[in-house]
């Protein structure tokens, strides 16, 4: 925090330069100085302010952080080399369809892992188009190979590396999430979001986000699932806070205590960047900034969330509302998440198990053993897999097996 900084929070809560100081317990003349950058504000002294205005500095809340979706693209290039030489998997695993999505011609899909292209007019580049569960996939097929997505990143965005070997001129982003997932707590409790809501109401929330709306679905006939919009789609940052056990709830079928003990989300705070950010996003990210630095900061640079109490000569003054602080306080204990959804054959076998091991086991006792297994290998004999389905699950079985030896 620097001294014009803490002027703009001064200001903002309401106090004048002696009133500020009563509060904090500093001089009125150091504050003057901290404000003027004649003195330098130490960490320490920081933290002696932010808590002394309610702000916590320490976390009751586990948080995972995680990306979430990346979009980019490669100009003059080729499906094939974007496919085996920069994502490094041969083209055979992917499936490939007609698609008029964003523009494009072709759609070639490797379980969640999707890339885009235009063969009749390649100045439109090739789009590389993830969603989180991609990230989470491509994250595994790199670890199988003993690279990181960071080592990955810091390779393709080198103009030296991909100049060099002739495989694009040029690449960019125009959008990059990531999601910050507030871990279920049954003993200390959660965040709730609806008291985000009501200081919204209030008037005692600060951002630079024009665009704000709000939305409430229906959930086992209950108000349920709130969502925070900040900002607008397409922009340079859009924001969204939901409470994520009851998407995943009402997306998987399950009841919310299901959820919370499978998946453990309860809220997702959700960052979706755009092109003229997510540069320096990726700068910081590559020179080994961690995603939770960047994540936090940014979305706490972006927000201020206050409350109203009393003070001890009985006025009520503006402090910043600890509860959201609490939430990122102590953000260095942060963990960067690598459980997402299970590989798709996986979870197949966790659906059987949940939803279908029942069934069977009628079916089973009603037919007997023999005439059970008799009917079931005739169902599984019967079935067919799609050509998109085979090459999913080959991807898969090579990851397992500790993936490609290319270079």
């Amino acid at each position: 925090m620097d001294g014009k900084e803490l002027k703009r929070i001064r200001r903002k809560l309401g106090y004048n330069l002696r009133d500020f100081s009563e509060k904090v317990k500093i001089s009125k003349s150091t504050l003057s100085r901290y404000e003027n950058d004649n003195v330098l504000l130490t960490e320490e002294k920081e933290n002696e302010i932010k808590k002394a205005l309610g702000q916590s500095l320490e976390r009751a809340y586990e948080l995972h952080v995680h990306f979430d979706y990346l979009r980019m693209t490669f100009f003059e290039s080729s499906i094939r080399t974007v496919l085996e030489k920069v994502l490094c998997i041969p083209e055979k695993y992917f499936i490939r369809e007609h698609s008029k999505k964003n523009n494009y011609e072709a759609k070639y899909s490797c379980g969640n892992i999707v890339v885009f292209d235009r063969v009749s007019d390649d100045s439109q580049g090739i789009l590389l188009d993830l969603t989180g569960q991609g990230v989470y996939e491509f994250e595994q097929h790199l670890e199988s190979m003993g690279m990181s997505f960071r080592d990955w990143l810091k390779k393709v965005l080198d103009p030296s590396w991909y100049s060099f070997r002739g495989y694009y001129s040029r690449l960019h982003s125009t959008r990059l999430d990531i999601a910050i997932d507030e871990m279920y707590d049954p003993i200390n409790g959660n965040f709730d979001l609806y008291e985000l809501k009501k200081r919204r109401d209030q008037d005692l929330i600060s951002s630079n986000f024009r665009v704000y709306r709000e939305q409430e679905k229906k959930f086992q006939q209950e108000n349920a699932g709130l969502t925070l919009y900040h900002g607008a789609r397409g922009g340079n940052l859009f924001v969204r806070f939901y409470e994520k056990r009851y998407e995943l709830a009402d997306k998987l079928g399950l009841s919310v205590d299901d959820v919370l003990e499978e998946y453990g989300v309860w809220n997702r705070y959700e960052l979706e960047i755009g092109k003229e950010i997510n540069e320096k996003i990726f700068a910081d990210y590559i020179n080994g900034v961690s995603l939770d630095d960047i994540a936090i900061n940014l979305l706490l640079s972006k927000f201020e969330v206050f409350d109203e109490r009393m003070n001890e000569h009985g006025n009520l003054e503006r402090v910043f509302y600890d509860k959201w602080y609490e939430i990122f306080g102590s953000w260095k204990k942060v963990k960067i998440n690598h459980k997402r959804e299970e590989p798709s054959i996986e979870k197949n076998m966790r659906w059987i198990e949940r939803q279908g091991a029942g069934v069977l086991k009628g079916i089973q006792v009603y037919l007997g053993k023999e005439e059970f297994n008799k009917w079931l290998n005739d169902v599984i004999d019967r079935a067919e897999l799609s050509e998109k389905r085979e090459k999913q699950l080959m991807f898969e079985k090579m990851i397992e097996q500790k993936g490609l030896n290319l270079v």
